[in-house]
């Protein structure tokens, strides 16, 4: 679980990603007011035109933003304070980094991880 406070970027998230170069980008648009999840490099993703997607889904307009996010070997799950986005992915190797970042200014996070097993 993240916290995100003391935002002071107008785009800022999360990319997780591994070394074969696939990854899967988290985005929070504050221009926009949205929420996105890009799956278009995510792995395996030529077995049909539509796979290759960016979800969309509305952002609280609160000062601060949580994200939820859940992981496994086929399915990157997010949860807002107002929106949850489900993505199937197909990496050829599992995400094994996790880059924060802003597109300009800064932002405050807190992170709470759950390893289970």
């Amino acid at each position: 679980k993240l916290e995100f406070d003391e935002i002071d970027a107008p785009q800022f998230g999360l990319r997780l990603s591994n070394e074969g170069g696939e990854w899967v980008d988290i985005c929070f648009d504050r221009i926009k007011r949205e929420f996105r999840v890009d799956r278009r490099e995510s792995g395996a993703v030529d077995f049909n035109d539509r796979f290759p997607s960016v979800t969309v889904a509305p952002m609280s307009a609160a000062d601060e933003q949580s994200l939820t996010i859940i992981i496994d070997r086929a399915s990157v799950e997010c949860f807002t304070d107002v929106a949850a986005a489900s993505n199937l992915v197909f990496p050829t190797e599992c995400y094994n980094r996790v880059e924060l970042y802003t597109t300009t200014g800064s932002v405050m996070v807190k992170a709470e991880v759950d390893c289970g097993k």
